[in-house]
């Protein structure tokens, strides 16, 4: 369920999806940020989007190799605000790259402690740094 709210003009919800583009990747799932005045209240089993468009790809390993799941979008392509994404347990262990799709080339990464995040262009290879397999929270956008 997604409850919009008013905030001088009616801000699109951030209600996004993951597909895993992998058969054999481990069930994952996203929990949307709201964008500016906007709550959305989704469970993993009910994110269904009437049109989706994919943001980005995750991958498990450095160079954009090993497991990898499409991060979809129902509201278009990145634009400024972005989407934001708190990933599945798994893949807050599991992520260490990262490509844009669409016009998404800007990502931030949160560690799962909350305590360190970076801005990159994507894609991202991040498999030397503090984040690779520690992503506790994912911005992607157009910048």
């Amino acid at each position: 369920m997604i409850e919009r709210k008013k905030t001088g003009r009616i801000a699109a919800a951030a209600a996004c999806f993951l597909l895993a583009a992998v058969a054999a990747a481990p069930t994952a799932s996203a929990a949307p940020a709201p964008r500016a005045g906007v709550h959305s209240s989704l469970r993993a089993s009910s994110l269904r989007a009437a049109s989706s468009t994919l943001l980005m790809t995750w991958y498990s390993d450095a160079g954009w190799r090993g497991t990898s799941a499409g991060i979809y979008g129902s509201y278009g392509t990145c634009d400024t605000a972005g989407y934001g994404f708190t990933p599945s347990d798994w893949w807050k262990t599991h992520m260490s790259s990262i490509r844009g799709a669409g016009q998404c080339n800007k990502v931030r990464l949160t560690n799962i402690a909350g305590t360190a995040s970076a801005t990159y262009s994507l894609p991202v290879s991040f498999g030397s740094t503090v984040f690779n397999d520690n992503v506790g929270y994912v911005k992607v956008w157009h910048g």
